[in-house]
């Protein structure tokens, strides 16, 4: 079972890891592409980015895969059509995922 965390501790342990994984080096004026983040969410997880974009719907997975599409909605200006074309998912899949995030965080 995956222990609910809130969306501000979920932040600060994938910009930890960033610097862990050594993927701060890429960033350009605190700036990281939305594939760059997906992938160390991926690694974060323990996960395939593979199976992260692929159709499973296990759910340890599904609840990876709407984690990442939150930290993407509030990390980058990206749309919820971006986000799902970057997790091979419908802009709709996307919007039900910030929905459930937000509804798991306020448990």
């Amino acid at each position: 079972m995956i222990d609910p965390v809130t969306a501000e501790q979920m932040q600060k342990d994938y910009f930890y890891a960033f610097i862990q994984s050594g993927l701060a080096v890429h960033m350009v004026e605190d700036r990281i592409s939305p594939h760059e983040m997906v992938t160390a969410f991926a690694k974060i997880k323990q996960v395939g980015l593979k199976e992260l974009r692929g159709p499973s719907r296990r759910h340890p997975l599904v609840i990876y895969r709407q984690e990442c599409m939150a930290m993407l909605r509030k990390k980058t200006d990206l749309t919820t059509s971006d986000i799902g074309r970057i997790l091979n998912r419908d802009h709709t899949t996307v919007l039900h995922a910030l929905k459930a995030v937000k509804r798991r965080a306020a448990q």
